[in-house]
């Protein structure tokens, strides 16, 4: 067998990755998609991450809730005070206000009886218990929008977390965030700071699972910064 060289870059590449484990099957990955030529580039490298994130998505153990069933409460719907938009839970719906909106035919990540919507938040999760914060996971939070007379609304970000005596909210984006729908999380962060929330920072979902505790670390600075 001809034996594969390995690029500058795409050794830089695979220097990027801190776990062995999935170092190694990054660089697995990248040799079978190379078994037709001598060399593995940082393309290569690249491909292989992805590749292996769809093959980690699509395989991780994900927890079916069949036994409830959630209100349609949307994320972020705003009505004039006193006005009931959710739908009226039926016979067997079970109406909660934490990782909303939650069906019975959607597969959900559980951990520590907290209901999540991506491995990424999990491991923030894990993170923020390590440091011992004390911390909500995706609970609607009920606010008003100064903009609009008499609107008051419900909004659910992914963490609001206290930590010295400070809050802050902590938002994981996942793959449906792009940059054309940055203005309207823009605006939501808004809301969120008009009633009295300082610090609301974004990290990317790969970054939130790969590195939870330096994304936990870097927020949790970012609050004591809070005056």
């Amino acid at each position: 067998m001809t034996d594969i060289d390995i690029s500058v870059h795409a050794r830089l590449e695979l220097k990027k990755e801190k776990n062995i484990k999935r170092k190694e099957k990054i660089f697995t990955t990248a040799l079978s998609n190379c078994a037709r030529k001598n060399f593995i580039t940082q393309k290569d490298i690249k491909n292989a991450r992805i590749k292996l994130e769809k093959h980690l998505s699509n395989t991780e153990e994900l927890v079916l809730n069949t036994n409830e069933k959630i209100t349609k409460t949307g994320r972020s719907k705003f009505s004039p005070i006193g006005e009931d938009v959710s739908v009226i839970p039926g016979v067997n719906e079970v109406v909660n206000n934490q990782g909303v909106p939650f069906y019975s035919n959607k597969r959900i990540y559980t951990w520590q009886g907290m209901r999540f919507r991506s491995q990424a938040e999990v491991e923030i999760a894990k993170a923020l218990d390590r440091v011992n914060v004390l911390f909500l996971p995706n609970c609607l939070a009920r606010l008003t929008d100064p903009r609009k007379t008499g609107s008051r609304g419900n909004m659910e970000p992914d963490f609001f977390v206290c930590y010295e005596g400070k809050c802050g909210i902590l938002e994981v984006d996942g793959p449906s965030h792009k940059p054309e729908t940055r203005v309207n999380e823009q605006e939501r962060d808004r809301l969120f700071q008009h009633n009295g929330i300082a610090i609301v920072q974004r990290f990317t979902h790969s970054k939130c699972e790969q590195y939870p505790d330096d994304v936990v670390g870097e927020f949790l600075q970012l609050i004591k910064k809070i005056g």
